[in-house]
């Protein structure tokens, strides 16, 4: 499997509500408690679930953003989708899209320079010009990753934001091997830093990873934690 590309961004609909459902199921007391439930017909009830989803699709968006924001985000996707739009403010949508897309933007590279500082003062740990953290939990003996080499690693991937694990070939219990140009960037880099036998820590700006545009389960602009081992270096003949 590889890390880039191997991953759809966008859940279709019926996964959406597949999932959604699901959790309903799971919540179904507590979602016999909401007072918001309460007032939404049972007819009406799986389009409910539908905007739980939506709304799930936004929580990258929103994660920096304060409550009366969320308010009003909500606010205006309501009034939108109900045809009530504030036509005042709809003649102004380019500036504040723009002013929206610019507070998010700055938010998040003050938020990703304090995980990937408090990082880099982890004993053992360097941050390199780019950006990337690399601590060595073990050092290894064996040969260096080069350019164009093929690698066999043991790896765990996890949400630096709330240590969410989206991949990992330790739970598979099967190591995997990547050509090293096929990988993200953070990792094309962390891997020649390493020699075989050894074990580290990378911590990869979202610049380095998967981006804004993010990949699968992966949201955009995420901080990534890798836990590798470095098994076996295959290098280009």
């Amino acid at each position: 499997r590889k890390l880039r590309g191997a991953m759809l961004r966008v859940a279709p609909l019926a996964r959406t509500m597949s999932v959604c459902a699901r959790r309903a199921v799971a919540g179904r007391a507590a979602f016999h408690a909401s007072s918001t439930l309460r007032n939404v017909a049972e007819e009406d009830r799986p389009w409910y679930v539908v905007g739980i989803g939506m709304a799930e699709h936004l929580e990258a968006l929103s994660k920096n953003m304060s409550p009366a924001e969320k308010k009003a985000l909500a606010a205006g996707f309501t009034g939108r989708f109900l045809g009530e739009a504030d036509a005042a403010v709809l003649a102004e949508a380019p500036k504040y899209q723009q002013l929206a897309e610019k507070m998010l933007k700055e938010r998040a590279m003050a938020a990703a320079s304090k995980v990937l500082d408090a990082a880099a003062l982890e004993p053992g740990a360097v941050k390199t010009p780019t950006g990337l953290v690399i601590q060595t939990v073990h050092e290894g003996t064996g040969e260096s990753c080069l350019p164009g080499a093929e690698v066999t690693v043991h790896y765990t991937g996890s949400l630096a934001s709330d240590g969410t694990v989206f991949d990992s070939s330790v739970k598979r219990g099967e190591p995997a091997t990547f050509p090293v140009d096929h990988l993200i960037a953070g990792w094309q880099e962390g891997l020649k830093m390493m020699k075989v036998g050894g074990k580290a820590k990378m911590t990869i700006p979202s610049e380095l990873g998967y981006g804004p545009a993010g990949a699968g389960p992966i949201p955009g602009d995420a901080i990534l934690v890798f836990d590798v081992e470095l098994i076996a270096v295959k290098q280009k003949a």
